[in-house]
């Protein structure tokens, strides 16, 4: 795909609603494996998605969307919450227009899309 539909999915990145919702599907099993073990281990966010792999999920799926990578970590005020996302690779870049992240948040426990404003 190359041109304008190409920049509208993010300079080559799979932003298609179809790409979203195949995400927050490979994402569940992760969300799944997260919760397990905060349930075994003082409900204490594990340390990497890797110390999840083999005890609570068999293997970690890559998302479809986006730079196709899962982040995760402790929300910002919230230590004992959550996030898990992907991002676009080119969200810093200044004439960047479109889908910057879409994101998982364990306090509110629903997917967002974070778009750019300008």
């Amino acid at each position: 795909m190359h041109g304008p539909v190409t920049a509208a999915l993010g300079f080559g990145e799979n932003w298609s609603p179809r790409a979203i919702a195949k995400t927050q599907q490979q994402g569940q099993p992760v969300i799944t494996a997260i919760e397990r073990f905060r349930a075994e281990h003082n409900d204490e966010l594990p340390p990497s998605l890797d110390a999840l792999v083999s005890e609570f999920i068999p293997a970690i799926d890559t998302p479809s969307a986006g730079d196709r990578q899962w982040r995760f970590g402790p929300l910002h005020n919230h230590e004992d919450e959550y996030f898990l996302s992907v991002r676009s690779r080119h969200m810093n870049e200044p004439s960047y227009y479109g889908i910057e992240f879409l994101q998982y948040n364990s306090l509110d426990k629903q997917w967002t899309v974070f778009r750019s404003e300008s």
